[in-house]
């Protein structure tokens, strides 16, 4: 089922998500009522350009085209956003939009989270959890999830790690994002 990757994609939708709905929040509030018209018309172009992304992405893609069309749509509003933003801080010499992100030392824990969020999904879930790194796992570790020599679960390196029940393969996999989840917070808190 693609239904795990649907959900990793998702929850990387959902920062876009909240990242879009505070700058639209900002824009729609500093906003005079002839600049709410043009966003608003822009906003109307997003949601369309949005519909035939989404018709053009399903068939391929399923739930994760849909997802992808969804976050090209929000990033598309965020750099909308953004570039209003932009424009009516023009005036103040020491407003940076770069200001706004995260630093380097964040984005790094972000990745090697993901990182060790995906392996470690490879490694409880096997190949059926699906996503870019359960796939270069399989197809560069055959043995992960069968055994060379017979084929079956018992003796694979799966087996070996993460035992035999799907409950262990589960705590093994929460613990592992607990612990990226505690690293991240860690380095954000020590450097923003």
């Amino acid at each position: 089922t693609a239904a795990p990757a649907a959900l990793g994609a998702y929850a990387g939708y959902i920062v876009l998500l909240a990242v879009n709905g505070i700058l639209e929040a900002f824009v729609h509030a500093a906003a005079d009522s002839g600049q709410l018209v043009h966003i608003n018309v822009a906003l109307v172009v997003f949601a369309a350009a949005h519909m035939a992304l989404s018709a053009a992405l399903v068939g391929p893609g399923g739930a994760l085209g849909l997802i992808a069309a969804d976050c090209v749509n929000m990033v598309l509003r965020i750099a909308f956003s953004l570039a209003y933003t932009r424009r009516l801080f023009t005036a103040v010499p020491s407003f940076r939009i770069a200001a706004f992100v995260p630093t380097t030392s964040v984005l790094v824990a972000l990745a090697a989270a993901f990182l060790a969020t995906g392996i470690s999904a490879a490694v409880c879930h096997g190949p059926a959890a699906g996503g870019p790194i359960q796939t270069l796992l399989a197809s560069n570790w055959p043995g992960l999830w069968r055994s060379p020599g017979t084929g079956r679960l018992k003796g694979s390196t799966l087996h070996v790690l993460v035992g035999r029940g799907l409950g262990v393969q589960a705590a093994v996999h929460v613990a592992v994002g607990c612990l990226c989840l505690g690293g991240v917070l860690a380095v954000a808190c020590k450097t923003e």
